[in-house]
């Protein structure tokens, strides 16, 4: 989320116009879902998408003519996927219809704003209680400012009011990961996962880690890995996935884990892996409710071997627990 924006800031920076394009509502079945978005510069560099199909080559188009004419444009479009319907059609026949707003950002104004919705985000999603930048885009323009999550509603909401409407964002990354262990297994799975739009986190108690793995997630040193899960903000919103090199590493970083709220608390390992492992946590005072939490071993079963395999695997398995609980 914070690289589209940021990418943005940039040819925003170099004095460029951007033309955006953000889905901010839909309905089952659109092709589109809210928080899609893509952007389009003068340049020609081309980001992004909101559901593809001859929708997506009609207003990149259109994006293309009003980066030319370089004339103000705000609007809020309701496009319905159906051969007939109430209303504009997409061009698609995919059911369902979303709603899409579109913006052409100028160097100076559009340009300061969205430097500081970037510039503390990259930085951001530590304690609990932090604020966060909020986007708000409404008919007279584009604001940025703090404020706290407000994880009692969504994200981004699209509230309207007869002709008039806002449109608001946050800029708190929801969906999280933490890793326990630092190996090659946790690199894979860390890039797949940054792919899929997760903020990762890994916890390594060792000097160090895959290489790479510093680049694409927030990698957090510890002494010991029962002190891992200390380290992580945001515990109640974020599956911890056990990836150590041992079953030592591994019942250490669980006994850390199962005290905090942790949702989906995923092991890897074989049968007589995972056997010792609950003896080891038993024997260290975790409650059989307490173990009743581990997915083990986790990931779907799809014959995975390899580290790449064994990611998939794994964010299949959270992908699958996540949709269960929206």
């Amino acid at each position: 989320m914070t690289d589209f924006w940021r990418r943005v800031a940039d040819h925003l920076r170099r004095g460029e116009k951007v033309f955006l394009a953000l889905v901010v509502e839909h309905t089952r079945h659109s092709p589109g879902t809210t928080g899609a978005r893509l952007f389009v510069t003068e340049s020609g560099e081309l980001r992004g998408t909101v559901g593809g199909g001859v929708m997506e080559h009609r207003l990149i188009e259109r994006a293309r003519e009003a980066l030319s004419a370089g004339r103000p444009l705000l609007e809020l479009e309701t496009l319905h996927h159906r051969r007939r319907a109430e209303g504009k059609l997409s061009g698609m026949i995919c059911a369902g219809s979303q709603s899409n707003l579109y913006l052409l950002c100028a160097p100076g104004r559009d340009g300061e704003r969205l430097e500081s919705l970037v510039t503390p985000a990259e930085g951001s999603g530590g304690a609990s209680g932090e604020a966060c930048p909020v986007l708000e885009i409404t008919p007279a323009g584009l604001d940025v400012y703090q404020d706290s999550p407000r994880l009692d509603r969504p994200a981004r909401e699209l509230v309207r009011d007869g002709e008039a409407w806002r449109y608001r964002e946050e800029l708190f990354e929801r969906r999280r990961l933490a890793i326990f262990g630092g190996g090659h297994c946790a690199l894979a799975l860390a890039r797949l996962a940054r792919e899929l739009g997760y903020r990762v986190e890994v916890v390594e108690a060792k000097k160090s880690v895959a290489a790479g793995l510093a680049e694409i997630a927030e990698v957090h040193r510890v002494d010991d890995f029962i002190h891992g899960a200390e380290e992580i903000p945001w515990p109640a919103l974020t599956p911890a996935v056990v990836l150590t090199t041992d079953v030592a590493g591994d019942v250490r970083a669980l006994e850390g884990i199962l005290r905090r709220p942790f949702p989906f608390v995923g092991v890897m390992g074989s049968a007589a892996k995972l056997v010792e492992i609950e003896r080891r946590l038993r024997a260290a005072g975790s409650r059989e409710d307490d173990l009743a939490r581990l997915r083990a071993p986790v990931g779907l079963a799809i014959g995975s071997r390899t580290p790449p395999e064994i990611a998939v695997s794994i964010a299949a398995e959270l992908i699958a627990w996540q949709s269960e609980r929206s």
